[in-house]
């Protein structure tokens, strides 16, 4: 387990990633306030992008399901910041939960290394993959956090075992990650804060699993944190080769 200081380590962390980090990292951005209330408008924002946290590119909102408490959250595009804009209304009564779901997408590999962006025309095209992402807010309301470890049964999912929303900088906070709702095997948890850098795909914090399905992440900064994981799993079918999914996780530390 590390902790990643300065750029340079974060641009060098990219680089030994390789081509998972080069895709577009999924993340629901929330407006980050000193407190959250039961009855207040939230407004948030979705964003595609490499840098942490910029819209790059918007995304196709066919392709984009976010919800709060079991109801859909109506997006529209906002071309000044590239995003996906929405609100939701707090509730009471603990932890508020806002999730998305980046539906699977095609992706082809060339043996170049380049991509054609998922339309299949690449004849070189020597690799397939689907592409499907996943993204969870956790917020307090109310000062309350009861029901911030709720399994939400994502393909992909991170589940706090330590409490994020009652973390001070200096903690150490222990995540779950699932895989169809059991411990999966991973490599690395990766993890960042808005406004870490603007060098793409730079993380302020990397470590290994501590043990099979949990790994631990250290808060070094107040801010709205993003836990990452990726996973790629061979699925030999008619259209691709390998599934890679992604899971975020978001939360304001005070």
């Amino acid at each position: 387990m590390k902790s990643l200081v300065g750029l340079f380590l974060g641009a060098a962390l990219a680089i030994v990633l390789g081509g998972q980090a080069q895709a577009h990292e999924f993340i629901i951005k929330p407006e980050l306030w000193n407190a959250y209330k039961a009855g207040q408008k939230l407004p948030l924002s979705v964003h595609s992008t490499h840098v942490f946290i910029k819209g790059e590119e918007i995304e196709d909102p066919k392709t984009v399901q976010l919800s709060y408490n079991g109801e859909k959250i109506e997006l529209a595009p906002n071309q000044a910041c590239l995003t996906q804009d929405g609100s939701v209304t707090l509730k009471g009564g603990g932890a508020a939960i806002i999730e998305g779901h980046r539906l699977p997408m095609l992706y082809s590999q060339t043996p170049q290394g380049g991509a054609d962006g998922g339309r299949g025309k690449n004849k070189d095209a020597i690799s397939a993959g689907s592409y499907e992402k996943f993204a969870k807010v956790l917020l307090p309301v109310d000062g309350q956090t009861g029901g911030f470890d709720k399994v939400l049964g994502h393909k992909l999912e991170i589940v706090p075992v330590s409490n994020p929303l009652t973390a001070k900088v200096g903690d150490e906070l222990l995540f779950k990650v699932l895989l169809n709702g059991k411990p999966a095997a991973f490599e690395t948890i990766l993890a960042t804060y808005d406004g870490f850098t603007d060098v793409k795909n730079a993380w302020a914090y990397s470590a290994e699993p501590v043990s099979h399905g949990e790994a631990v992440v250290k808060i070094t900064a107040p801010g709205l944190w993003i836990v990452r994981v990726a996973l790629t799993q061979p699925n030999k079918t008619a259209e691709y080769d390998e599934e890679i999914n992604r899971a975020v996780l978001i939360f304001p530390v005070k």
